[in-house]
């Protein structure tokens, strides 16, 4: 299983880049994530996204980038925190994917504490969703 085209929840924050400008980054997944240059909306600080996985920079190093095409904005009160025992883990290349066994179609997310200690050992953290999107996307 590819975490390449799966959708994942995400936290943005708002960041100055070395030139001045300013971009939207994550670090939910455990590695430095960017919003993909073809995206043209609009975006909050702290915000949470279902995106689409585009791109892995430097796949299976933790000094690489996940891109992410932003679909929607999700209230907190829609996500979920994904507890042991109601995931299956699926390894891909560094990345470890904690695929929920219940409720499919939530918006799943895992704790801070979880995506912290799986990121000092080394590795990426996802919890690929099967949302449908809405067809005008």
């Amino acid at each position: 299983m590819s975490i390449i085209g799966k959708k994942v929840l995400v936290k943005f924050y708002l960041s100055r880049k070395p030139d001045g400008s300013w971009a939207y980054i994550s670090r939910t997944m455990g590695k430095f994530s960017v919003v993909d240059k073809q995206f043209h909306g609009e975006m909050g600080d702290k915000e949470f996204w279902l995106c689409t996985v585009v791109e892995e920079i430097k796949p299976g190093q933790n000094s690489g980038a996940f891109v992410l095409k932003p679909h929607k904005k999700i209230e907190v009160a829609e996500i979920r925190k994904l507890i042991p025992g109601f995931y299956e883990i699926v390894s891909d290349n560094g990345i470890l994917m904690f695929v929920p066994k219940i409720d499919k179609n939530a918006y799943w997310m895992l704790s801070r504490d979880t995506r912290r200690a799986y990121a000092k050992k080394g590795y990426a953290t996802a919890v690929p969703l099967d949302i449908e999107l809405e067809s005008q996307e």
